[in-house]
């Protein structure tokens, strides 16, 4: 085990451990004695706070993923200004999906200066043909939600240019947990995010498809 510094970043959004049947987070923050991109899972919901500074007791997670930790016990150390996370989010080296690919990384920040946010709405449903041998037709069940998504019956995308595709642009799943709950509440994103300054975008991606990624919090370039 070790201790880490860790600077609250992101939290995806809630998803069903099945294992412990809870929902859990995922959360993305910097490790401040690295300065590098750092994963925690399980969080345990609304157990920790964007913005906030945590020590923490750590054990490697058994996904493998570089700088991917369980977190065993921790202590709140001190809340800091957005504005600060801003500024250690930007001395983060850019990188591009491809590179992450080819260095079999699962964590990086991104340019999407040309990005468009968007929501399509989602109906899980499974339709049952042989819901019972005594009827002739079929039966329209209702899952359970496993994650916000479900909850919320959106799913949130973002698509920025990419010229490594054969397209020219990548189309991503959005999963930043205040995102779902602002359309939860609001029946809308935010569109202080449509702003061109906000065009740096962290991504990781998924434990079993590696070469699946998710975007996971959007921050404002201080450069531009």
């Amino acid at each position: 085990m070790k201790r880490i510094k860790f600077l609250q970043v992101a939290i995806a959004q809630k998803e069903l451990n099945r294992k412990y049947d809870e929902f859990y987070h995922c959360s993305i923050g910097v490790n401040l004695e690295t300065n590098e991109l750092t994963r925690l899972y399980p969080i345990e919901v609304f157990a920790m706070r964007k913005n906030h500074i945590y020590d923490i007791e750590v054990e490697p997670m058994t996904c493998r993923r570089e700088n991917s930790y369980k977190p065993i016990k921790w202590r709140w150390v001190k809340e800091i200004d957005r504005s600060h996370t801003t500024s250690i989010l930007n001395n983060i080296p850019l990188t591009t999906i491809e590179q992450l690919n080819e260095s079999k990384y699962s964590m990086g920040v991104v340019d999407v200066s040309e990005k468009r946010l968007f929501v399509h709405t989602n109906e899980h449903e499974v339709y049952a043909t042989q819901y019972s041998l005594f009827q002739q037709e079929g039966n329209t069940i209702q899952v359970a939600p496993t994650n916000y998504a479900e909850q919320v019956h959106k799913d949130i995308r973002i698509r920025f240019k990419d010229s490594d595709t054969k397209q020219g642009y990548r189309e991503l799943g959005y999963h930043e947990n205040h995102f779902f709950v602002g359309l939860e509440k609001n029946k809308m994103l935010p569109t202080t995010y449509d702003k061109p300054e906000w065009n740096r975008l962290i991504v990781g991606n998924l434990r079993n498809h590696r070469s699946t990624f998710i975007g996971l919090c959007l921050f404002k370039n201080l450069k531009q």
